[in-house]
């Protein structure tokens, strides 16, 4: 192993956030009443780096749909008050799974109104709690570092617009669109060769489970978290979900989890074809920052929306805090190619600001362009101030 990175530290961690009481799912708007068992427990993972000039930054993943506004603030807050982190040095995101408790709290209300009880606000407090203890161990674990670096690819995605005979856009499958594959991987081990953690950048949505599974699940991702995490003797494993806006599984949304278990060790093969890859890579800077972008609002104006950049020792990742779709992430990356690895995050930070289709399938119409607060201008906004993110010194 090539005992790059010298002089930095790191330390990872992952804790239990699977609900005790019942409490409504995220995802699917047709779900009526709470989950009502559990098929595999929910966690939060967090990666602590430290460069050896003292820059600190940290990367928090929960099996969740996204942290939503109050669930982000909340913690972020609370990781800077305890452990000093500023929040441009916080990166929050959710695997995106749709089979996790709601952390909204206008879906909550709703339900409220209805007269059904749920257990998402203490739920959420959990979240909260436990994301910053995350971090605090994380912190605690740190030890002296090296970094090594892959790509490769994974076939357990699909674009979903599907064009139906009579020219509707439904959520489907459509194997001629476009589609990033592309894995790129992070491996982060002690200098005793013992593994810290393991980190992967790739884009599918976690929709393996449809809206009639009411058990708690972290669907494909978090099911193939946990293949990865038994070879590597525990070491955590942060899946840094990518813009699929447009793209799900393969398979689903349906209800057996035996589909779901399938494609969750079909990416684990695919990741462990990425780890026989590893290249030992100068450990670089940690740093963060955050820029806000006006975003064309539908019907006119611009919606504030802050984009995030953190350099993560050798690889920098940049996020826009909803669902962008595939085409973006492949456009900023190549452009933002060269000795640092770029990763494109979605469903980062609040994680709910929204689908941003590319301005071709506005005319195409389909359940992202009805369901976006913007109008056909705001994929090559963001897809520019994304690359400038990522290209600025």
């Amino acid at each position: 192993m090539a005992r790059s990175g010298k002089g930095c530290l790191a330390g990872a961690s992952r804790l239990d956030i699977t609900p005790t009481l019942p409490c409504m799912l995220s995802g699917y708007a047709a779900r009526n009443h709470p989950h009502v068992a559990v098929h595999d427990p929910l966690s939060v993972r967090a990666l602590y780096v430290r460069d050896p000039r003292g820059g600190e930054a940290v990367v928090v993943v929960s099996d969740i749909l996204w942290y939503g506004q109050d669930a982000a603030t909340r913690a972020r807050a609370e990781i800077t008050a305890q452990l000093g982190l500023p929040a441009s040095r916080v990166l929050l995101a959710g695997t995106h799974t749709h089979s996790a408790p709601s952390p909204g709290g206008r879906v909550l209300r709703v339900f409220e109104k209805q007269g059904i009880s749920c257990g998402n606000p203490e739920w959420v407090s959990l979240l909260v709690a436990r994301s910053v203890a995350a971090v605090a161990i994380a912190k605690l674990r740190a030890r002296p570092a090296v970094f090594r670096v892959a790509r490769g690819a994974s076939q357990i995605g699909i674009n979903r617009r599907e064009r139906k005979p009579d020219g509707r856009i439904v959520l489907g499958k459509n194997p001629q669109g476009p589609c990033d594959r592309e894995i790129v991987g992070l491996a982060i081990d002690g200098v005793d060769r013992q593994p810290i953690a393991r980190v992967a950048n790739f884009a599918c949505h976690g929709v393996v489970m449809g809206q009639e599974s009411y058990r708690v699940s972290g669907d494909w991702p978090g099911l193939a978290a946990r293949v990865i995490e038994a070879r590597h003797r525990g070491a955590p494993f942060l899946l840094i979900q990518g813009p699929a806006g447009n793209i799900n599984p393969r398979i689903g949304p349906q209800n057996s989890f035996r589909p779901a278990v399938a494609l969750a060790n079909e990416f684990a093969r695919d990741f462990r074809a990425v780890e026989r890859r590893w290249r030992g890579s100068p450990a670089g800077r940690v740093a963060g920052l955050e820029r806000t972008v006006g975003l064309p609002a539908k019907g006119g104006g611009k919606l504030p929306v802050v984009l995030h950049r953190l350099d993560l020792g050798p690889v920098r990742i940049v996020s826009y805090p909803g669902e962008a779709f595939t085409e973006t992430a492949m456009t900023v990356k190549a452009a933002a190619a060269g000795a640092r690895p770029v990763m494109v995050s979605t469903v980062s930070g609040f994680g709910d600001r929204g689908y941003v289709p590319v301005r071709e399938v506005y005319t195409e119409g389909g359940y992202e362009v009805t369901t976006t607060p913007y109008g056909p201008d705001v994929e090559g906004v963001l897809r520019e101030a994304l690359i400038r993110l990522a290209t600025a010194a």
